[in-house]
């Protein structure tokens, strides 16, 4: 995967300053390593094109689809761009028939093969990063030139972070009210500027009809708890703001089907298969993969915000066993700092720094507080009622959570877990890393000088279960040349064996 060095997805930046590290951070990815040093990226180039640095979609919010992984649309029509990753399957299909495309725009865009038939492209070109199949029966009616192989947009660098966004947006505290009644699921918000509502998949799936009310002007993020819900004939009614001030962030999903139904609002699903059948889009869709079939998008695209406060993003867990998993970590400024952690209200802790608050993040799903730096409490304040694990650098080592992927073909491949640890009172040295706990599928190795792991899988001849596992885990520590040593964690390893594995 391509990733720019300075990525610093898992990044909260709620301190005031320029050089302000307050991060929360899950123990998912290995791409942390530049987090405990860097400041926050928010100008990166993902969100500084397309929807603007307000946009919670970056360049994707240019394109009416933009799948993670893939997209597959049959009988339907698109009215702007499509993008999609490893595969882009199009049959008896519309593209890009708004007006305002230019020939020389790029509206269908693979990050790897292409396949096209039975199609109409109306304005701008086509391209893939590894191979096009492009039939006989589909005419490019405004193009400035043929279908052609090109790698226009990092998808791995921009699936990191919008799953990275998802996961911030999800953190955000609800301000707005939802009540369900008769079947109605009421969205009620009076904020003029930002709008939180947080609803679990179970409400959803009971409703018949999402009504949304909140003042002209402002925007509504509806963040949907649950790792799988499906709609049918389901009203979406919206009051107040048109569908571009709506966007639903199902951070947590990992399957949706919705059908027969308009859907007047983007969504933001950075982790599900997204099914979609008979109805219409008003919106942005981006998700994991996206199946389109009778379905259409209007064009309509999310509004530039504000979205969020002026913060970080983070990513989510991506191990599809657990619930999302967090650390919140805060990075020493200089020494004496005095950092104090309250409940502003239930659920809500407040952060402050030198007696000013700094800011607000959602406690629930939290799973530790780190410091980074402090050895002891004499400068560290944490209301009694936030029962989170706390571990100090300053005393011992912090290791964090790591996702290894293997990829489809692949025995082996290697992560280095250091890459995102903290060092304790002493540097990491030959050795650092033990493996405390081997996985139950396959072997890992540990080079003693570098500290990185080799996962293999069992050999071709060797017995196993018909069905192979999509993930296995090991436990590893870490120790610095102190002696000190970390609490155990996880690396979870992904098995890719199919396209839209993650």
């Amino acid at each position: 995967m391509r990733h720019s060095p300075c990525l610093s997805p898992g990044h909260l930046s709620l301190a005031i300053g320029p050089d302000s590290v307050f991060s929360i951070m899950n123990r998912s990815t290995f791409y942390f390593k530049y987090l405990a040093f860097g400041t926050l990226f928010v100008g990166s180039s993902l969100f500084a094109q397309g929807g603007g640095p307000s946009s919670p979609l970056g360049v994707a919010s240019d394109f009416d689809l933009f799948g993670l992984t893939g997209v597959r649309m049959v009988s339907s029509s698109v009215q702007g761009r499509l993008a999609g990753n490893k595969l882009v399957d199009l049959t008896q299909f519309g593209l890009a028939l708004d007006s305002s495309l230019q020939a020389s725009d790029d509206v269908l865009v693979s990050g790897g093969h292409l396949l096209c038939s039975y199609g109409v492209v109306s304005n701008g070109n086509a391209t893939a990063e590894l191979s096009l199949s492009i039939a006989g029966s589909v005419m490019f009616r405004n193009s400035s030139m043929p279908p052609r192989k090109a790698d226009i947009l990092d998808f791995e660098y921009i699936r990191t972070l919008l799953k990275t966004q998802s996961g911030s947006l999800a953190f955000l505290p609800p301000n707005g009210d939802a009540e369900l009644l008769y079947g109605v699921l009421y969205l009620t918000g009076s904020d003029p500027v930002r709008n939180i509502f947080s609803v679990g998949q179970s409400h959803l799936k009971g409703t018949t009809r999402l009504s949304i009310n909140i003042p002209v002007g402002s925007v509504a993020l509806v963040n949907v708890l649950g790792g799988s819900w499906s709609k049918a004939e389901w009203g979406l009614e919206v009051l107040g703001v048109p569908p571009s001030a709506v966007l639903i962030n199902a951070f947590e999903a990992r399957d949706i089907t919705l059908a027969n139904m308009n859907l007047d609002a983007s969504i933001l699903a950075p982790r599900a298969i997204l099914d979609i059948q008979q109805m219409h889009v008003d919106g942005n869709v981006v998700a994991r993969f996206i199946s389109l079939t009778n379905a259409h998008t209007t064009g309509g695209h999310l509004a530039s915000g504000p979205w969020e406060a002026p913060s970080g993003r983070f990513a989510a867990d991506e191990s599809g066993q657990d619930a999302p998993d967090y650390s919140l970590i805060w990075t020493q400024e200089y020494a004496n700092q005095d950092v104090a952690l309250s409940l502003a209200s239930p659920g809500v802790i407040e952060v402050t720094l030198d007696g000013i608050s700094a800011g607000h993040i959602r406690q629930d799903r939290l799973s530790r507080l780190v410091f980074e730096g402090p050895g002891s409490f004499s400068h560290l304040t944490i209301d009694s009622r936030i029962r989170l694990p706390v571990e100090l650098s300053g005393a011992a080592p912090v290791a964090m959570d790591d996702r290894l992927e293997l990829a489809p073909g692949a025995s082996s491949a290697q992560i280095d877990v250091l890459a995102n640890d903290l060092e304790g009172p002493f540097r990491f040295g030959p050795g650092a890393v033990q493996i405390v706990s081997a996985p139950s599928h396959g072997s890992a190795q540990v080079d003693l000088v570098s500290g990185v792991i080799t996962y293999s899988l069992p050999p071709a001849t060797t017995p196993f279960a018909t069905v192979l596992p999509q993930a296995v885990q090991l436990w590893y520590v870490a120790t610095d040349q102190g002696g000190n040593q970390s609490t155990p964690r996880r690396v979870w390893i992904s098995l890719d064996h199919g396209l839209t594995n993650r």
